[in-house]
């Protein structure tokens, strides 16, 4: 089976989006990771900062942007009812988290959870686009099997049995999508891991 990542510029469009999904509905069985919108990291980092030295105003802005930049991505690339309501309310439900923190002190493990709502957005409005599309794609969130070990390294045994027990749950199915940067520390918390890439070996 086949891992393929795709990263920021390689979805920073929706007419990238459409042609990364065109390229992957075809070939061999393939587990396919996205990174965040381009430049929505950069927006979340920045977001951070602000909130941490108390300029609320502008942090305010920022979940503005944020909220902006993948609606007109929901609707360019979803036309359904369902399914654009489906990715709107996973949206604010980031949203609503985010707001949280214009009112409360982010916390180290905070500032990882809320780097990571770029990957798990994106993932999930191009999963969304590929079921509307007729493609038969799974969604498997990278929490289920991506995990660190006590030294922040991945733990690629655990990962390996983790990863094949899920896409033994979905038996015929060719193609994955899950979240880059997305995993779980050693005390099972979010985290958001920035180094290099784990490439498990699967049947």
């Amino acid at each position: 089976m086949r891992v393929l990542k795709y990263g920021g510029t390689s979805v920073g469009t929706e007419t990238q989006i459409q042609k990364v999904v065109n390229h992957i509905k075809f070939g061999d069985s393939k587990i396919v990771v996205f990174s965040a919108f381009s430049g929505v990291t950069n927006l979340l980092s920045e977001f951070i900062s602000q909130s941490k030295t108390g300029n609320w105003i502008i942090a305010e802005q920022l979940i503005e942007l944020i909220q902006e930049r993948h609606l007109k991505m929901i609707n360019n690339l979803i036309s359904g009812e369902n399914f654009k309501s489906i990715a709107q309310k996973k949206l604010n439900v980031s949203i609503r988290y985010l707001q949280k923190f214009l009112e409360k002190k982010i916390s180290e493990s905070a500032e990882k959870e809320i780097l990571v709502q770029g990957e798990i957005l994106s993932s999930m409005v191009i999963f969304l686009y590929t079921l509307e599309q007729g493609i038969d794609a799974v969604y498997i969130e990278a929490t289920r099997f991506m995990k660190l070990n006590r030294a922040g390294e991945p733990d690629f045994g655990r990962i390996r049995s983790r990863l094949i027990k899920e896409i033994d749950r979905h038996n015929g199915c060719k193609l994955f999508i899950t979240n880059g940067f997305v995993c779980l520390d050693h005390r099972n918390r979010i985290c958001h891991w920035a180094g290099e890439a784990a490439i498990i070996q699967l049947p």
